[in-house]
């Protein structure tokens, strides 16, 4: 942003469902307080604005959180109750369920921590990201996934997707912490598009879930957290739904406006933000080599 802004940042949590938390009653004086000594600390660092991503499933009230910044809800994320295996099935439609039945009757199974099919379930992941025509921050490259297994202490695991040849059709990266489990990525070879890896894999994590005393899957929602196609696809696999929003809050007005002037914005009520850090969209070629 030049030098003139060299010495301010803005604070960000990371992508997910952070969160802050809360302990002591929920008292709304009492956050209030807290909260202001946050802030007083981020102006002392010079943090132009904040921005959180709040947790659907813990966390505080969306009343505590309210009154101290902007506050916007942005849409549902469909959730699995896992306590009960037949409430969680009878959730699945009836169409799903009937077409989860005669794909698993005509052979194809679920395995977990088949780790020897992890770089498979990459290649099917960068093939379904592809054929989305994903922004290539989709491409995570392939030590990623092994860095996520190295230090998540057991916590980040893999299902893959076994044809009755015994070939893998596709598979799922998912983690569990405290009974919540996140579906997070999945891909598919496009030949096996016909009986829908991602609907097995959600089946078989509902059952394993079960199985193993968690309480809660968490399916996502759709992109941006939009009543899109993706969101469509997962609310026919549950009836359960919470709402993730997000926090923001300018610390430093008068920088935050330099900055929006700085940087040619003009509309600052977009819902970007901050706004002068919104990506400039650039086209991405749908023939450009995967991340490998």
């Amino acid at each position: 942003f030049g030098e003139a802004f060299s010495s301010f940042s803005d604070a960000s949590s990371p992508y997910g469902y952070p969160g802050p938390l809360y302990w002591g009653g929920g008292c709304q004086e009492r956050v209030a307080e807290m909260h202001a000594f946050f802030e007083a600390f981020l102006r002392q660092e010079k943090v132009v604005s904040v921005f959180l991503r709040l947790n659907p499933f813990v966390g505080p009230a969306d009343n505590l959180l309210a009154p101290l910044g902007r506050f916007l809800p942005h849409g549902p994320t469909v959730y699995i109750d896992l306590r009960d295996r037949e409430l969680s099935w009878s959730g699945i439609n009836s169409q799903n369920r009937r077409f989860i039945s005669q794909v698993i009757q005509r052979g194809y199974e679920v395995r977990f921590e088949q780790w020897d099919t992890a770089n498979m379930v990459i290649d099917a992941y960068y093939e379904t990201m592809q054929r989305l025509n994903a922004a290539p921050s989709y491409f995570f490259a392939r030590d990623y996934f092994a860095q996520l297994r190295e230090n998540t202490s057991g916590h980040f695991h893999l299902a893959t997707v076994f044809a009755p040849t015994g070939e893998v059709s596709g598979g799922c990266f998912f983690t569990e912490v405290g009974g919540l489990i996140h579906y997070f990525l999945m891909g598919a070879f496009g030949s096996y598009m016909d009986v829908s890896p991602a609907k097995l894999l959600i089946n078989a994590l509902r059952l394993w879930g079960h199985e193993m005393g968690h309480h809660t899957l968490n399916l996502g929602g759709g992109l941006g957290a939009r009543r899109d196609g993706l969101f469509d696809f997962k609310s026919r696999l549950s009836k359960s739904s919470a709402t993730f929003s997000t926090f923001r809050k300018i610390l430093l007005p008068d920088t935050y406006q330099a900055l929006a002037q700085a940087q040619g914005c003009d509309n600052q009520e977009e819902e970007f933000f901050p706004i002068y850090r919104k990506p400039r969209s650039t086209p991405r070629d749908v023939n450009q080599s995967v991340i490998t």
